[in-house]
Order: structure tokens, then C-alpha cells, then sequence
């Protein structure tokens, strides 16, 4: 098997001009490196589009059905773990921009870690950590929320919560490496050991959403450490703050809330 500082998993749906400035910002990594992307069939000219992209750069392309962030992902995962040896599995959408990913991540390499970096939108707002610490309240009222979805008050509730508790941590901490309990799922970097003990990371039953809430209480039962490392910096390109503009985004939420909180 070859081996590779970094193997990359890119999950693509009916956007591969975003996959060509993802590709062309892999020259900041220092480290060797190998991408395999993974096209969720939005259509037939958008998976030619993504398979000529990826001839062209040398990448490795895997052509799935579109069942969600989570499926699409782990398959990327299990193709990588039958193909190369690695120090980093990196998971990352193709509107990423990576910025900085220094020698120094290496250092790390052997341990059981995974590592998120200093992510902002393009309206400069901070993306991770996901969630600083765990909270109980937030869990609480996500968790009426799923019960009573009529009501909003809850969400909105549990997402200012959070909000606050990063604003005050990105204040007080926002240019340090620092544990963390939850990271964005817009750009993960799986050190080896920590993928050989979390298997495949992500609940397929989950289509879209909360991805992050799973992984984080997962890597916590397995003592798995997350960390925020500033010295990484991407730009994401698309907004991620969470929006229910309509009924299909808001019942892949409320769908994945009850597999997260065992409600289905």
C-alpha cells in the first residue's frame, strides 16, 4: 500500500466547480497527500463534470448513491482504508479553502486525536469548535425540542446557549490549541489510532445534520480527544450557521435529533 501524511475524503453533490478550488488550495499542505472524492449521483452530467475534475488532478473517484453526509463520507473511509496507509484522515467539504495546514501536524502523528482548525465563512464568522464543552442544558432542550418540534423556543434556546459559550471561548481562547468537545464536520482531520478505534465515524441513518453532536459523544466515550488547532486555517466558502428555511432542511434536522436522542 502506498502511504501518505494525509489522505483526503471529499464528498461531492452537484458541485464540482466548488471540488476545483478546494484542489488548487492543496498546495499549502505540507505533507504528501492523496484525495479521494466521493460523487452523491445528483445527476449524470454533474458526476461526468466531478469524474473529468478528478482525472485531471490525479484524485481517486468513488460515484455512490446520495444517501447523506454521513454514508457518503464512510464510504470514502472504508475505500481508504483498503487502498493507502496514512497518518491523517482528513474529511472535508469541496467549498473548503485550505489556508494553512503546517509540518507541525505531524507531530501528532501516532496519537489518538482528532483535530479541527480555525475555521471562518466568508462573512468572517469562526466555525469551530462546534461546541466547547458539553452541556447538559443544551442537550435538555435540544432534546424537548425533538419531542415537541411545534414549539421553536427550545432550539433557539439551546443555539444561543452555544453561540454564547463560543463567542466567549474564541475570546479567551481563540488562538490557542485547546480540548474541545465538538468540532465542525466542514473540515476533520483522524489521526490513524483514533480511526481504528472509532471504526466508521458516522451514523448513515443521519441523511443531513448533527453529525457533529454524534461524532463528539462518540469520541468522548472512547476517550478519544478533540482539539482545536488554530495553526490550521481554512476558509469555508459556504455559511454553515444552521437556518430552516424549509421543510425538507427542517425534517432532516428534527429526523436526525431522534436517532441522536433515540426517539425513533
Amino acid at each position: 500500500m502506498e502511504t501518505f501524511d494525509y489522505v483526503f475524503v471529499v464528498l461531492v453533490y452537484r458541485n464540482p466547480h466548488d471540488l476545483r478550488g478546494f484542489l488548487a488550495s492543496l498546495a499549502r499542505v505540507e505533507g504528501s497527500r492523496k484525495v479521494i472524492v466521493v460523487n452523491s449521483f445528483y445527476d449524470q452530467p454533474t458526476r461526468d463534470e466531478t469524474a473529468a475534475v478528478c482525472e485531471e488532478h490525479g484524485c481517486d473517484f468513488l460515484n455512490v448513491e446520495n444517501r447523506g453526509y454521513g454514508a457518503g463520507n464512510n464510504a470514502g473511509i472504508r475505500f481508504a482504508r483498503a487502498h493507502y496507509r496514512f497518518a491523517f484522515l482528513v474529511i472535508s467539504n469541496p467549498d473548503i479553502e485550505i489556508q494553512a495546514l503546517p509540518a507541525t501536524v505531524l507531530e501528532q502523528k501516532g496519537r489518538t486525536v482528532l483535530l479541527g482548525p480555525l475555521v471562518r465563512t466568508e462573512n468572517g464568522k469562526r466555525q469551530n469548535p462546534y461546541m466547547p464543552a458539553h452541556s447538559a442544558l443544551r442537550e435538555r432542550l435540544m432534546c424537548f425540542y425533538t419531542r415537541h418540534s411545534r414549539s421553536m423556543a427550545p432550539f433557539w434556546a439551546a443555539v444561543a446557549l452555544n453561540k454564547t459559550h463560543r463567542i466567549l471561548f474564541n475570546v479567551l481562547f481563540g488562538r490557542r490549541e485547546r480540548r474541545v468537545y465538538a468540532l465542525h464536520g466542514s473540515f476533520l482531520l483522524f489521526s490513524e489510532p483514533a480511526l481504528q478505534k472509532l471504526g466508521l465515524p458516522f451514523d448513515e441513518r443521519m441523511f443531513l445534520f448533527r453529525e457533529e453532536d454524534h461524532l463528539a459523544r462518540r469520541a468522548r466515550g472512547l476517550g478519544i480527544p478533540m482539539r482545536y488547532t488554530p495553526g490550521i486555517r481554512v476558509l469555508h466558502h459556504e455559511d454553515g450557521s444552521v437556518r430552516f428555511l424549509s421543510a425538507q432542511t427542517r425534517r432532516y434536522a428534527l429526523d436526525s435529533l431522534r436517532i441522536y436522542f433515540g426517539l425513533q
